[in-house]
């Protein structure tokens, strides 16, 4: 396999199961980001590990602090390069959680406007 072989390969996967030409470039940039953290082209990536994979997503957490999407993205990139390209399983994939986001209830202008009323008649 060439160096562009192994990206080839993993473009060509996507394809055939018709993902957009914005999710094969953000995955691939993603694998591209990895290779480039291990210090390898990206045909060497056949023979990373999944500590190297831990060791990634550490530094995208601690000293990146990439936000959540970019944690998603780059998950499904090399999850993507490894399961289906790769033809690997690596468990270390499923144990990497991006934290959730807590989202606060919204208040229907109703609800607000009823409260607003409330406690404009208790000041009166």
């Amino acid at each position: 396999m060439s160096a562009g072989t192994l990206t080839h390969r993993m473009r060509e996967d996507m394809q055939l199961r018709g993902f957009a030409l914005r999710t094969q470039e953000s995955f691939l940039g993603a694998v591209t980001g990895f290779a480039r953290f291990c210090g390898r082209s990206c045909n060497a990536l056949a023979a990373t590990t999944e500590d190297d994979v831990r060791r990634f997503f550490l530094h995208l957490v601690t000293e990146r602090k990439a936000s959540r999407s970019t944690l998603i993205v780059y998950r499904s990139g090399i999850r993507f390069l490894v399961e289906v390209t790769l033809a690997r399983a690596w468990p270390v994939l499923d144990r990497i959680r991006p934290k959730r986001r807590t989202v606060l209830p919204v208040l229907s202008y109703w609800i607000a406007l009823q409260l607003n009323w409330g406690v404009r008649l208790r000041q009166a």
